[in-house]
């Protein structure tokens, strides 16, 4: 089966559903809790949401055009025997590349998407002082109404790239018994290369409809952060987690890499495009009914997944602890989705199709791997600064088939995240290319506002647990990477539904030109990892760190006259949120057309 026809059946899954849910900023509590600190106020509760929307596609061309350089640094190492195993090489390998490039695509799609959605979330709102508020949720269950038409898209892609690879390779030779170094040598090479690809789909009309109910339950984080800077600028700043992405570091930077690889993607470049990736892994149980029409003939099917159990007894399961204080300026919470069903698909087009691993057809419960997914949140306040530590526990895989499949890959955890300010917004050194990197450092009015730490200090490594072997732990040092500038310019335009979460979450411009607040509504959209090299389907903790900057919250008063210092926070605001919802049996079933799949 080809490598189109899956990335495409991926694409309806992973990218089939994502909303705009309307959030009130004043929604009652069902218990709450105050720090001891006045200014530091917090409360939880359990709400439910309804939200209907629509988005069409006119067949407005997409283009996107792109010249430019970059410099990648990144270092691998590898170890030789020689035959006779009396002494073995340790080569570390430095590779400098330097590279100029051309980039040009057009794509367009005409069709629409409607759907009617009520979810059940936790919730956790906390104040600080006049200046800043937080919202927190996670899904507890949900339902949905979705209306799909496409009647047609087409695309076409240039990349051109001119690189200079300066390679400094040092060689450690070592006694195989004693672990004696015995000699050291370096080499340098000078490469000079060029990548060059071309690929395009006319465009087709190819009408295909499809109308979905379902019932679903996945560990779905969103964190939402509302501030007035150290300038009195506003920001607000959307996080989303849900998703669990394998990779194959084949270039070697310790990074899931997009846009930069040398084999042509099927369009313009997206997640799912790469050359390095290998799959996706989703907590997610739902129970669907699904009819679509298009022009090979009409089909229908229901789906349980797992068939055993229904998405109210799995959701029954979820344990939400509230938020606590000890010191009044730290805050603390979780939620874990205990023995929580998974769905997963892995694609190497390096080994026979036998070898690639799916969630089997109908699976019942003790055949989706259960795993119990741990999320555990710190916030430290104050009086100018805020860090949200978001800590993730995932044990080994319990299926051996699945764990099998994932040996040798490496695991990425998207983190999207969405900035509006009422000022300029810029991330400082964006880079237009995948890189890796240790943090992530967001300014407006040439003040920083807000970073994205992946390795602070104290937790620059991650732990793989009873790996290699029982009682043993492999401390390992986890990547950030940022996601290169073509796929969030493609995400921006809307005549492309490439990845729709990353245009629908676009529709908060439309909301903040009611808010008199926002008098300028620059906003950026962009998309980090957390990258973990080693991973092999074992145990381990994730744990990157959100911080914002702030003015001083202690320098103003709660209000005036009644009236709050950050007005528009009281308003309703529409944030978007990724749900990733399986059509479960499409990757069962052959649907021959191409144009349904998005």
């Amino acid at each position: 089966m080809s490598r189109a026809h899956f990335m495409r059946i991926y694409h309806i899954r992973a990218a089939t559903i994502i909303f705009l849910i309307v959030l009130s900023m004043s929604a009652s509590s069902v218990q709450a809790q105050s720090a001891e600190q006045t200014l530091i106020n917090f409360n939880w509760s359990e709400d439910t949401y309804s939200v209907s929307f629509e988005r069409e596609w006119n067949g407005v061309p997409m283009i996107l055009n792109y010249t430019g350089s970059y410099n990648d640094d990144y270092t691998y190492h590898n170890n030789y025997f020689n035959e006779s195993g009396d002494t073995w090489i340790k080569e570390i390998v430095t590779v400098n590349h330097l590279a100029n490039y051309s980039h040009f695509s057009n794509s367009t799609r005409v069709g629409y998407i409607k759907m009617n959605l009520t979810l059940e979330v936790f919730r956790v709102d906390i104040t600080i002082g006049a200046v800043g508020r937080v919202i927190w949720m996670a899904l507890k269950k949900g339902s949905l109404e979705l209306e799909h038409y496409l009647k047609g898209e087409g695309y076409s892609i240039n990349y051109f790239e001119e690189y200079q690879q300066i390679i400094n390779t040092k060689y450690l030779k070592y006694n195989t018994t004693t672990w004696e170094l015995i000699d050291t040598w370096t080499k340098v090479d000078n490469v000079l290369g060029e990548q060059n690809y071309s690929n395009a789909w006319p465009y087709e009309e190819s009408p295909a409809h499809i109308l979905k109910t379902t019932e679903f339950s996945t560990p779905l984080i969103l964190c939402m952060q509302m501030y007035r800077t150290e300038k009195g600028d506003k920001i607000a700043w959307a996080n989303v987690f849900h998703d669990f992405i394998f990779y194959e570091d084949e270039d070697n930077d310790g990074i899931f890499s997009v846009g930069d690889k040398t084999e042509a993607p099927s369009s313009t470049p997206n997640l799912y495009t790469s050359d390095e990736f290998r799959g996706w892994m989703i907590p997610f149980a739902e129970d669907t009914y699904v009819r679509g029409e298009e022009k090979f003939g009409n089909y229908s099917w229901t789906s349980h997944y797992p068939k055993d159990k229904t998405v109210n007894e799995i959701a029954s399961t979820i344990q939400f602890t509230p938020p606590t204080t000890t010191t009044g300026s730290d805050i603390n919470w979780g939620i874990q989705y205990p023995n929580f069903p998974i769905d997963t698909t892995t694609i190497d087009h390096n080994k026979p199709i036998e070898e690639w691993y799916w969630t089997p057809p109908n699976a019942s419960f003790i055949h989706t791997s259960p795993s119990t997914f741990s999320y555990s949140f710190d916030y430290f306040v104050n009086t100018t600064q805020a860090d949200l530590d978001f800590t993730l526990e995932m044990p080994k895989l319990t299926n051996d088939s699945f764990y099998n499949a994932v040996q040798g890959y490496s695991l990425a955890l998207p983190h999207y995240n969405y900035f509006l300010s009422s000022f300029d917004i810029e991330e400082e050194n964006p880079q237009e290319l995948t890189a890796p990197a240790k943090s992530f450092t967001f300014k407006s009015n040439k003040t920083v506002v807000a970073e994205i730490n992946m390795i602070k200090p104290g937790k620059e490594n991650y732990t793989i647990y009873d790996y290699p072997s029982v009682s043993e732990n492999t401390n390992l040092e986890a990547k950030g990477g940022s996601i290169n500038a073509l796929m969030m310019g493609a995400a921006e335009l809307s005549a492309n539904s490439g990845n729709i979460f990353a245009n629908l979450i676009y529709g908060i411009r439309d909301v903040v030109q009611t808010d008199p607040s926002f008098t300028v509504a620059e906003d950026l959209y962009r998309l980090e990892t957390q990258n973990y090299p080693v991973w092999n389907g074992e145990k381990f903790t994730h744990d990157p760190t959100l911080t914002i900057y702030y003015t001083d919250y202690t320098q103003l008063p709660l209000s005036i006259n009644g009236s709050e210092l950050i007005p528009g926070f009281n308003i309703a605001i529409v944030i978007g949120l990724a749900v990733v919802i399986s059509l479960v049996g499409l990757k069962r079933k052959k649907i021959k057309s191409k144009s349904i799949f998005f």
